[in-house]
């Protein structure tokens, strides 16, 4: 029995998000409801991170959902079976009581299935932060700076104004400084309330720099010693996107 079905046009894009929840936690529980779409909220393991996503049902263009569901994922193997779809245009998702049927139509029809568990009602809670600073940026650019910091240290010092972004990383192997303007072409938008700067492990931001494969945005809020906040925006809908939340590292 098909319990909810939908379908997103672009496959790509859709890779690029499981992949994204995939780079932070194992397995997670996807909500799908009639009125709210996909949702997900998932904190990692060892608690330095969370993953959140957000997909209304307008952007899908297939969105057959009767009632309110609860399925966990694996999304190591989703990714997996996701990686062998290659040239379609779009990937339909078919919730069974027990098992999660994905396919897609290039040459020809893909189907796998994946086992589906029972999951648990959960409400999208996230820090409760107020954000002082923000970094409105092209995403391609991330993953480049993430290189660069990586290359001398493995913890990066994050400051924001009102007019730069300024990414620095000091260790015994040197030192790597990144800085960012008003008038960049990367940065689309910079505010800030009052000054910001916290400190936060390279390791998960080098992960949460996945997404910018697929979304060509990503919007960087942080407050001086305060976890940080990153926003993929999706299909130009409003709040739909991939949502990420990092410790900040304290220096006390």
């Amino acid at each position: 029995m098909v319990c909810a079905e939908v379908l997103f046009d672009d496959a790509k894009l859709f890779k690029g998000i499981v992949s994204a929840i995939s780079a932070i936690v194992d397995e997670a529980t996807l909500k799908v409801d009639p009125n709210e779409g996909l949702k997900l909220s998932a904190l990692e393991p060892a608690k330095t991170a969370m993953v959140q996503l957000i997909l209304p049902p307008d952007v899908f263009s297939e969105f057959k959902v009767e009632s309110e569901g609860y399925y966990t994922v694996n999304f190591k193997d989703f990714e997996k079976v996701l990686k062998r779809i290659r040239g379609a245009n779009s990937v339909k998702l078919e919730f069974m009581e027990s098992r999660l049927v994905v396919s897609s139509i290039a040459d020809y029809r893909k189907t796998f299935r994946l086992p589906l568990l029972v999951g648990e009602p959960f409400e999208m809670k996230s820090p409760k932060v107020e954000f002082k600073s923000r970094l409105r940026m092209d995403s391609r650019k991330l993953p480049e700076i993430v290189g660069d910091l990586k290359l001398m240290g493995s913890d990066v010092r994050i400051a924001i104004d009102n007019e730069k972004a300024v990414f620095r990383v000091e260790s015994d192997r040197g030192e790597s400084e990144t800085v960012l303007t008003r008038g960049d072409p990367a940065v689309m938008d910079i505010w800030s309330d009052e000054p910001s700067e916290s400190m936060y492990p390279l390791s998960y931001l080098d992960k949460m720099a996945g997404p910018a494969k697929v979304v060509g945005e990503v919007r960087m809020e942080i407050s001086t010693e305060r976890p940080m906040k990153m926003f993929y925006p999706i299909g130009g809908i409003s709040e739909a996107g991939i949502i990420y939340y990092l410790a900040h590292i304290s220096e006390k």
